[in-house]
């Protein structure tokens, strides 16, 4: 039996974002040691393995949110941090002194309460001084570009209109991302993947999702622009929040593993204000697989030429600089459907 102070930051951990909650993480406690790995035999690397910025973002959140609770609860312990890699060792291993904590004021902790909030945003700016005081953090190599004029933001949600419309032309990504979602209360109980409630669509939009579950359907709706409708919708929010928080850094495993643990740290602030946040991951996503030279169609290759420059160009990122993800964020005129979590035996042994 776990004692209850590896549990809860087991469960600080699992509350982590990750890709399409898919949640690739797997913890082990041997009684001593609390370690985070990547979960291969659940995730099975069917769209992100564990070299892709997606995993290792994850894997960073995850570190930061169990070692932010750790600390808050005086848990004394000796932490490494292991930044991702095909590698026998964790991601992160903490030698724990366990003793005992108080569950329920725990919970009520910021890392417990961040959430997702793809709804609408108010106008109303970003507070200056919780801005200037994010655009100064730092982790390692990652660090924050905050962007809040429009005509930036423009820019921005030009970039994500064009990755996104790739996007929904790539058959795997496609049956990816429709293996992700789910509509009933039974398929939402399951605790991982995109209740659809979660997804700011237009009337009609569930269903119509359901419809084109198969790549033979969303390639026929392809033909007659479909593939232009969802990246507008999924695009058009940038520009009607008030800001977006970039997080960039060195293009290597160490630099993703930092960046996921500075965005956990951003999205934990911005929430604790009553700052709603959305990640956008398309870009670095659509950038990772030109690199690759297989998952596109050629047609979705050629439009992107020079593209990663002017993403660069855009964020006013350092020339060896990566975009890992960036957050839209704004005071929330709706509130989210919570995204649920698998079940604690299902993540950890």
């Amino acid at each position: 039996m776990l004692p209850e102070c590896v549990q809860l930051l087991i469960e600080a951990g699992q509350v982590a974002p990750s890709a399409d909650n898919m949640q690739p993480w797997r913890f082990s406690w041997d009684g001593e040691c609390l370690s985070l790995w990547y979960g291969a035999a659940r995730d099975g690397g069917q769209i992100f393995t564990e070299l892709d910025s997606a995993s290792l973002l994850a894997m960073g959140a995850a570190a930061e949110n169990v070692l932010q609770v750790a600390a808050l609860m005086g848990l004394p312990n000796d932490a490494v941090d292991v930044e991702g890699g095909p590698s026998p060792a964790p991601y992160l291993r903490l030698r724990l002194y366990v003793k005992p904590t108080t569950r329920p004021e725990m919970l009520g902790n910021p890392v417990f309460l961040r959430h997702t909030n793809r709804m609408p945003y108010g106008r109303t700016p970003v507070p200056d001084d919780l801005r200037h005081t994010l655009q100064r953090l730092k982790e390692r190599s990652a660090a924050v570009r905050v962007i809040t004029d429009v005509g930036q933001r423009r820019e921005v949600d030009a970039l994500v209109r064009t990755a996104s419309q790739a996007r929904f032309q790539i058959r795997q990504v496609h049956e990816w991302f429709m293996a992700t979602l789910r509509y009933s209360a039974a398929e939402v109980d399951r605790g991982d993947g995109l209740d659809v409630r979660t997804l700011d669509l237009p009337p009609g939009g569930a269903p119509l999702l359901r419809t084109l579950r198969s790549w033979r359907a969303m390639s026929l709706a392809n033909k007659l622009g479909a593939y232009r409708i969802f990246a507008g919708i999924e695009s058009r929010p940038i520009v009607r929040g008030p800001a977006i928080f970039a997080i960039y850094g060195e293009n290597s495993l160490r630099g993703a593993f930092s960046a996921g643990r500075l965005m956990e740290r951003v999205w934990l602030s911005l929430n604790s204000r009553g700052i709603a946040v959305q990640p956008y991951y398309v870009v670095t996503d659509v950038i990772e697989r030109l690199g690759d030279g297989k998952s596109q169609p050629s047609p979705v290759r050629q439009t992107f030429e020079g593209f990663a420059e002017k993403v660069r160009l855009t964020f006013d990122l350092p020339i060896d600089a990566k975009l890992y993800i960036f957050l839209r964020a704004g005071l929330p005129q709706k509130p989210p459907v919570r995204a649920r979590r698998l079940p604690i035996e299902r993540i950890c042994v």
